[in-house]
């Protein structure tokens, strides 16, 4: 990641060292790409169009989003905070338009990392936001982003992990006790997907397989954060998470219609993920013991247990009419995956 400032001088430094590190590889005789070095593109892209220009010869290009814009006054360096909850897409749409303005048509841009705040401790990481802001990510860029990989995929993975701690808020997917996290089952939602797209919109994305009697859905009520979040200062403490930290608790509710199936009995499997269910970090602080010392074997084993996705399973009848109508209410950043299975008698 480049994370010093961007100079050109710095410019002129990754120009040298990406072509030393290609004669190294034409030397070994390796066919991979070098790709990087995973900038943090500012508010115009003027930064980004400089490193285009002084490197020719890459043909990926990686950048790094976070809501963070930065600003050089006089010798010192700002880093101005975007409460744009999309400037995930705005940054990588910035960058493609800097390559199509340089005429860079043979170039494309890789997002390789992504944030919500630039340091990586932050008690949203342990909890069913970070999920829910998975998936909307995922649905809000489908069809324009060729990627959305998170930086570190396990809390084993950081310097600042304590392997005595719990929950060290960190944004892996996977606590370093073993604990799974909201934003693991996301991803496993995501990935087990059917083969065809149904439907992708703001919160929903349905999938089927080629049988037609099998159909996924996935839905989430992902919140912003508000005011509140972007100016405390204490994230990193477990007890700092709180409704009041987004704009609103609102929950929405969905009305689905599913038509042209096949008569006859339908099960639908549901499982949800919210602060009452699939969530091990908000069945800690319902705990209320007064720190770490406290957890002992058997509460890990609690905490494990409570992170696995609930289920539950109801039966449909269809008639003649091929509908199939089902009706869904989801709390804050809940996140629920209906899977339809007509049964076989």
């Amino acid at each position: 990641m480049y994370n010093i400032e961007f100079t050109e001088d710095n410019l002129r430094k990754y120009k040298s060292f990406y072509q030393k590190m290609k004669a190294v590889l034409r030397e070994c005789r390796l066919e991979s790409e070098i790709i990087g070095p995973c900038l943090l593109v500012d508010e115009t892209g003027e930064n980004f169009r400089r490193f285009v220009k002084n490197n020719p010869s890459i043909t990926t290009f990686t950048i790094f989003s976070a809501p963070f814009a930065v600003r050089k006054k006089g010798d010192e360096v700002f880093l101005n905070r975007l409460t744009d909850s999309g400037y995930l897409l705005e940054q990588y749409k910035t960058a493609n338009n800097v390559l199509k303005e340089e005429g860079r048509t043979d170039a494309s841009v890789l997002l390789t990392v992504w944030k919500d705040r630039l340091n990586d401790i932050d008690v949203l990481n342990e909890t069913p936001y970070m999920g829910a802001r998975i998936i909307r990510n995922v649905l809000e860029g489908y069809g324009t982003l060729t990627s959305l990989p998170l930086d570190k995929p396990l809390d084993l993975m950081f310097d600042e992990a304590s392997y005595d701690k719990t929950f060290n808020l960190l944004p892996g997917i996977m606590t370093s006790q073993g604990i799974l996290k909201p934003s693991c089952h996301a991803l496993k939602l995501l990935d087990q997907q059917d083969k065809y797209l149904v439907l992708v919109n703001e919160y929903c994305l349905a999938t089927k397989a080629e049988n037609p009697g099998f159909l996924q859905i996935l839905l989430h009520n992902c919140k912003r954060p508000g005011w509140r979040y972007y100016s405390n200062e204490t994230m990193g403490r477990a007890e700092s998470y709180t409704p009041e930290l987004f704009e609103d608790t609102d929950s929405v509710s969905f009305h689905i219609i599913i038509e042209g199936l096949k008569e006859g009995e339908y099960l639908l499997k549901c499982r949800s993920v919210s602060d009452n269910a699939g969530s091990a970090f908000t069945d800690y602080l319902r705990m209320e013991y007064p720190d770490d010392s406290f957890i002992g074997s058997s509460e890990r084993n609690y905490l494990r247990a409570s992170s696995v996705i609930p289920m539950t399973g109801k039966k449909y009848n269809v008639g003649v009419d091929g509908q199939l109508e089902i009706n869904c209410t989801l709390n804050m950043n809940e996140f629920v995956h209906l899977h339809i299975i007509k049964i076989i008698s």
